[in-house]
């Protein structure tokens, strides 16, 4: 999630600073106009006008809101907040600074403290399509669709040309399943501004769930161009060829992403990709990192026990199924790496089970349909599991070849 700075300066006015050019330059340098200079200069610049003391109050404000902005921009929003927390003792009225808060707030995950003060951005300045843009952001982020899809849509009746309106409200979109409506919003967003390597990633990631890989690699491609220190595009570039089955492709990317930025996605991506090319033992060291980062994830759990499970450690496998199952009871995907585990260790009624609480879950399952299949044929019944296998081809035609590959075929 990417929070921009709000650029409206809000209700205050800025009086020709009086004093000696230096002051001048200091001020420049806060006002930081197009984004001209580097943070610490910026930062610097609203630091000098803050210590030099010699401003209205509404002028501190302003020097204060911006010091604000350059630490929000160099990732310390608690330190924003005390400047805002100042500056609005000094203009208690000022709209754009509340806006900028509430953005400080959301980027420390504190999203019902932002939408406070998004709230009282718009009860002082009601047509501000700033603040409705980014309570939109909050309430997506809160996993609200109803009111965010209310707030982009009031944003961009204040202001049609605002493309991270359309940006927003396209992925509140492709997360309601409404993948035509996302990609319209996500046209219209470069057509507004067409070096946005948001939205090339944005729509590629709605052409990816749709399963158009190859035109979600062709935005990413663009995405990269445009922002070649993006790990999350890497990341998402990466998965579109590990669902295209070219694995190979898929850890280039992923090594990529994990240079710019070594997270626990990365890893685990990496470990996906490792896994479907048999590489158990390099996936399990890519999931023990994760895990590492993310301890008390149960699906990093479950990713590990399929590849031990694939390598054969099949008491080790077992433990880490039991243990993600306990943190989450429901998730198919957890199930269907157990049943998996049960079918390698022969305990075949186990793998029957468990296959069957996964497809309960999720009926379009594609690995789970194949896997259940091949049981039923060692079990005896050979006419529930070739149609189970027939089903699980039709919706998937690789499926076959992608479970030979973990040693499960009829």
């Amino acid at each position: 999630m990417r929070y921009g700075l709000c650029v409206v300066l809000g209700m205050l006015s800025l009086a020709s600073p009086a004093g000696a050019q230096d002051l001048k330059q200091q001020w420049a340098w806060c006002l930081n106009k197009d984004n001209a200079f580097a943070n610490d200069q910026w930062m610097a610049g609203c630091t000098a006008v803050i210590d030099a003391n010699r401003e209205t109050p509404e002028n501190r404000a302003i020097a204060l809101r911006g010091r604000g902005n350059a630490y929000v921009d160099k990732g310390q929003p608690q330190r924003a907040i005390e400047d805002y927390d100042q500056a609005l003792r000094l203009a208690p009225h000022g709209s754009g600074i509340f806006v900028n808060r509430g953005i400080a707030y959301a980027a420390l995950g504190q999203f019902d403290r932002a939408i406070q003060d998004y709230d009282e951005a718009l009860r002082l300045k009601p047509d501000f399509a700033e603040a409705h843009y980014y309570r939109g952001e909050a309430w997506r982020e809160k996993a609200d669709p109803n009111r965010a899809l209310k707030d982009y849509d009031q944003a961009l009746r204040l202001n049609p040309k605002m493309a991270d309106a359309f940006i927003g409200r396209g992925m509140v979109y492709a997360t309601v399943a409404q993948g035509d409506r996302a990609i319209k919003d996500f046209d219209q967003a470069l057509r507004l501004n067409p070096k946005s390597a948001l939205a090339f990633n944005n729509r590629g990631y709605v052409y990816s769930l749709e399963g158009k890989y190859d035109r979600a690699i062709e935005d990413y491609d663009r995405a990269i161009r445009l922002d070649p220190n993006s790990s999350k595009v890497f990341n998402n570039r990466g998965l579109a060829w590990h669902r295209k089955g070219q694995d190979d492709r898929a850890i280039q990317d992923f090594d990529q992403a994990i240079r710019l930025n070594p997270s626990g996605a990365g890893f685990r991506n990496r470990g996906w990709a490792y896994s479907a090319l048999g590489q158990y033992d390099r996936a399990i060291e890519d999931f023990d990192q994760a895990l590492r980062l993310k301890p008390d994830d149960a699906d990093l759990l479950g990713n590990r026990c399929y590849a031990k499970a694939g390598a054969g450690a099949l008491a080790a496998a077992l433990a880490d199924c039991n243990e993600a199952l306990r943190r989450m009871p429901d998730s198919w995907e957890i199930l269907e790496s157990r049943a998996f585990t049960y079918l390698k260790m022969q305990q075949l009624p186990q793998a029957l089970a468990d296959y069957d609480a996964a497809l309960k879950i999720a009926p379009g399952a594609v690995a789970a349909l194949f896997g259940r299949g091949v049981v039923r044929r060692r079990t005896g019944d050979a006419k529930a599991g070739d149609a189970d296998i027939a089903d699980a081809v039709a919706r998937d035609a690789a499926i076959a070849g992608q479970m030979a590959r973990h040693g499960v075929v009829p």
